[in-house]
């Protein structure tokens, strides 16, 4: 299949590396890597978006580095707030916290991955 056909946001592997279309004539290495120009007329292989991939696991690590980067990031905050109990009120810390609680939740299940 032609490069141009394929609709943005579609996997698909040319010469045996694995991209995804993000623009008319550009594409993302899957694996993370940067922007790569592709001519509209290049054959490619489009991929199922669902198929398992054998790049995955990188992808997942990564993934899991964020989610614990993240992790830490929420930890600090809430250490900053407890540092803070004897400046504000209980009910002002009470809902500090619970916005970041809040704020965490929003975030993990908008980093949650797709079910299939």
């Amino acid at each position: 299949m032609k490069f141009s056909l394929l609709p943005q946001g579609q996997r698909f592997d040319l010469g045996g590396e694995i991209y995804v279309k993000d623009g008319p004539l550009t594409a993302r290495g899957a694996a993370g890597g940067g922007q790569k120009i592709i001519p509209r007329s290049a054959q490619v292989t489009p991929l199922s978006q669902a198929e398992p991939r054998s790049s995955s696991a990188p992808e997942a690590l990564a993934a899991q580095a964020i989610l614990d980067a993240f992790e830490r990031y929420h930890r600090e905050c809430l250490s900053c707030l407890d540092q803070l109990a004897l400046e504000v009120s209980p009910e002002t810390l009470a809902a500090a916290r619970d916005r970041l609680e809040r704020a965490r939740g929003a975030f993990m299940k908008s980093a949650a991955p797709p079910k299939l």
